[in-house]
């Protein structure tokens, strides 16, 4: 894979281009405000950007290129659920045009944040980067992992036309769905591998003590909830 600061050629993303970026995300994800997982600040500035940053710097590549990526690839949720990531792809696009950069660096910006939908492979460097940090969660302690699954739940039961919905309904069915997609999921960069695989482990353990659990008890809170959350994920939990 080819990295997009090998191909910007003469112009390159630099400051002013991310925080461009970040206030005109900040501005469209207002109408997303109410999504308890994908939230603007919970996790494209805090997850996202956060673990982008982390990872790029390990992996060589340029900041604001991938800051850019990170701010901008979940800003298609502002008009619709399913399918965001083309949308957002092109509203980054339109943005990048503007900017005068080169088509080849715009097609592969766009492809990025394309490759961000959970069953589709990173075509380059820098989309492997991004992708790894929009699931970087997966590798977080547990407590704050346990929460985070907890508001993708939340969020997939508000939304009857996400394909997390029916599974969302039942926190045995969505715990077992989570197992399976952990199952599933690999790195794609030696750096996230790195920061997040160990943990990742760790809480995949967890969750299959859970439900051995509920399995013999009907209930989750004696392995996750007294130990690990909040009053709100124990109540979800029940």
């Amino acid at each position: 894979m080819v990295g997009l600061h090998v191909l910007s050629s003469s112009k390159v993303i630099g400051p002013e281009h991310a925080e461009m970026a970040f206030k005109k995300a900040r501005v469209l994800m207002k109408s997303a405000a109410n999504l308890p997982y994908h939230g603007f600040h919970a996790h494209t500035m805090n997850e996202v950007l956060s673990s982008a940053l982390k990872i790029a710097e390990m992996e060589g590549m340029g900041k604001y290129e991938i800051s850019v990526l990170a701010i901008m690839h979940d800003v298609g949720f502002a008009f619709r659920y399913n399918d965001n990531e083309s949308c957002g792809a092109d509203i980054l696009s339109c943005m990048m045009d503007g900017w005068g950069f080169k088509e080849s660096t715009i097609e592969e910006c766009g492809q990025a944040v394309l490759d961000t939908h959970p069953f589709r492979k990173p075509s380059s460097d820098i989309a492997a980067a991004l992708k790894d940090a929009d699931l970087s969660y997966l590798g977080s302690p547990f407590r704050y992992f346990w929460r985070r699954i907890n508001d993708l739940r939340e969020e997939s039961r508000m939304h009857p036309e996400s394909p997390l919905y029916a599974n969302s309904l039942n926190p045995y069915d969505w715990v077992k769905s989570s197992i399976a997609f952990m199952e599933g999921h690999e790195w794609h960069t030696k750096s996230a591998r790195a920061l997040y695989e160990e943990n990742k482990k760790k809480n995949l353990g967890r969750l299959y003590a859970a439900c051995e659990r509920y399995e013999k008890t009907g209930q989750f809170s004696d392995v996750l909830c007294r130990r690990y959350l909040n009053r709100r994920a124990i109540r979800d939990c029940a």
